[in-house]
């Protein structure tokens, strides 16, 4: 009886470390099959670098997604150097579907992409995205200072660039009335800055890193016509500067692209400007009629 006594607690114990034990195989087990599936997903890379003053070519691709509908059905298309373009098209269409594809995050189904030379397969990935700004609807952003946030990622930036880019974006106005200017801490993904704010922020700190290719993917959906206007202008005078791809629903954000791809069911159904799209009174046409009457009821 003493010695069953005096064992009592140990059983005990390792029943209780038995059981807790147990709580955590499913996370050993959850961890094991992430770790084996980045193994046999791992991202294959090609060595050729791709130089910016080069277009990206789409030729009959088409992609969908494993036990998935056709997304991109034969879609050929051009981007050209140091030109702004534009995606187009209803929720669904395959918009940001294009946009994975042309940064290789997506392989094509059939068809091949080239950048410049290069066939896909044989991109340097690595290298390319290093040189690529993409800025979501999303606007993601640290708990730190304002400039922290401006400057993440870009190693001795130099602070005329800042003071510039800020001015360009009218982002002097907002750290004007901060009570600590630029070193103001903007809170966890910046809860301190309205929408609109964050995302004039996540767009200047995009162009602080001088990328060669800018993707605004829905950037600007949070603020209001006029200071969208205003984001536009800025934008647009650094088209000399880089290749900027633009995915967007209000048409308002798009008017001044050099080339418009109207998406729809996963294909081109017009490529032109604005103005040429509007006189040919097709898709983007239709597209426009709804959002100037909806316009209109709102007001």
């Amino acid at each position: 009886l003493l010695i069953f006594m005096r064992l009592g607690p140990h059983f005990n114990s390792l029943f209780k470390a038995y059981l807790d034990l147990n709580m955590q195989v499913p996370v050993h087990q959850s961890i094991v099959r992430r770790l084996n599936d980045l193994e046999e997903n791992k991202e294959v890379m090609g060595t050729e670098v791709f130089h910016y003053d080069k277009p990206i070519k789409f030729s009959k691709v088409s992609f969908k997604y494993p036990k998935g509908k056709q997304v991109i059905n034969e879609v050929s298309l051009e981007i050209k150097p140091f030109q702004s373009v534009a995606f187009v098209g209803s929720s669904g269409a395959g918009k940001s579907t294009l946009l994975d594809l042309i940064l290789d995050l997506l392989k094509p189904g059939s068809g091949k992409i080239y950048y410049g030379d290069i066939l896909y397969d044989r991109l340097d990935t690595g290298s390319f995205r290093k040189n690529i700004a993409y800025v979501s609807q999303e606007a993601t952003l640290l708990d730190g200072t304002l400039l922290e946030n401006l400057t993440i990622g870009c190693k001795g930036v130099d602070d005329d660039i800042v003071t510039d880019i800020c001015k360009r974006f009218y982002i002097d106005r907002l750290i004007s009335k901060l009570p600590d200017g630029i070193h103001t801490e903007i809170g966890e993904n910046g809860i301190k800055l309205s929408g609109g704010q964050k995302e004039m922020v996540a767009l200047a700190r995009a162009l602080i890193m001088k990328p060669k290719i800018l993707i605004l993917d829905e950037a600007t959906s949070e603020l209001d016509s006029e200071t969208e206007q205003l984001m536009q202008k800025a934008i647009k005078g650094y088209c000399s500067e880089m290749t900027i791809i633009m995915v967007a629903h209000r048409l308002s954000t798009v008017k001044y692209a050099d080339k418009i791809f109207v998406i729809e069911n996963g294909a081109i159904c017009e490529t032109g400007k604005y103005d040429e799209l509007l006189k040919k009174k097709g898709r983007l046409y239709y597209l426009d009629s709804l959002q100037s009457g909806a316009s209109t009821i709102s007001a």
